[in-house]
């Protein structure tokens, strides 16, 4: 989405573990923190979403954008799950950075 009041937006992501639990961290700053032996990017998260991934491996995620965000502010999304393959037992997504006009 363009991060403009009103609009819609969405996050997606793929390729998880099929019907996992998954967090969704939010932050406006790139901490870019050791954790679970990778990188936790928004840090500190200032929200945490609790979610899981559909049959597919799938999320969704469609929102509407609020008003009063600041101007160039920068967002930061992350999402980790649970995986027994992983480091430490758990997989990350990429950090994604949004840049509000």
């Amino acid at each position: 989405g363009t991060a403009t009041a009103g609009s819609a937006g969405a996050l997606s992501l793929r390729r998880f573990k099929p019907l996992t639990p998954a967090t969704l961290f939010v932050g406006v700053t790139p901490g870019n923190a050791p954790f679970k032996q990778d990188v936790l990017v928004p840090v500190p998260p200032l929200l945490m979403l609790f979610l899981a991934t559909n049959a597919q491996g799938e999320l969704l995620l469609p929102f509407t954008w609020p008003g009063g965000v600041p101007s160039n502010a920068n967002i930061y999304f992350q999402a980790w799950m649970a995986d027994a393959g992983g480091p430490a037992g758990f997989s990350a997504s990429n950090a994604l950075k949004l840049l509000t006009p």
